[in-house]
């Protein structure tokens, strides 16, 4: 069983499409499972996404044959679909560092009651320029949940490398990021989103 499943939910991503996979499978933590998912693109994403079907990091490779009209959809499928401990979902118009999933498994590792991590960002433009960042600063803070919940959910989620113990949530951890389709994607520098299934 792999420690992270990696889920990548794509549509009509094909331009960063090759950019994200690569970033992923040269992830100096190799302890990870990829699970492709295309929602009906039209831009020759699924191609790109077929290309890497025989990688042995690739669990999955999912074409919808009708669009679902949502990622959230998709996130759902690739949760279902996963087998390992840890669910990262890499938006496909990201990237992420070489070093992420060590950096932050490393983390999590030495705290054995964490169920999710998050960290900075770089907002960066389609040629890597680096356009914004969340602060940041590289100490790792450690939060009981309702301590995160109170003071983390309030809009400053980005502030240093954390670390959520206390089991309120009922959750996968999700290491993961967001898109912007304009100008700009995101980039993984241990970046992260969650989903909670439950807070009490």
């Amino acid at each position: 069983m792999p420690n992270v499943s990696v889920i990548v939910p794509n549509y009509n991503h094909a331009p960063f499409l090759k950019q994200r996979i690569e970033s992923i499978l040269n992830q100096t933590f190799l302890d990870f499972e990829l699970i492709l998912l295309d929602d009906c693109s039209t831009d020759g994403s699924s191609e790109i996404m077929e290309s890497y079907r025989s990688n042995p990091h690739v669990s999955h490779v999912v074409f919808n044959e009708v669009n679902s009209g949502s990622a959230f959809r998709q996130w759902d499928k690739g949760i279902a679909l996963a087998k390992g401990e840890w669910i990262w979902v890499a938006e496909s118009d990201d990237y992420a560092e070489h070093t992420f999933l060590e950096r932050l498994m490393g983390e999590v590792d030495k705290e054995p009651d964490s169920v999710l991590a998050y960290s900075a960002t770089y907002w960066v433009n389609q040629q890597g320029k680096k356009l914004w960042e969340t602060p940041h600063s590289d100490k790792v803070n450690i939060y009981s949940g309702h301590d995160f919940i109170r003071r983390k959910l309030s809009g400053d989620i980005g502030i240093g490398t954390g670390v959520y113990s206390a089991g309120i949530a009922a959750g996968t951890m999700q290491i993961a990021s967001a898109c912007d389709a304009r100008d700009k994607k995101r980039r993984d520098v241990l970046s992260v989103s969650f989903r909670f299934e439950a807070f009490f």
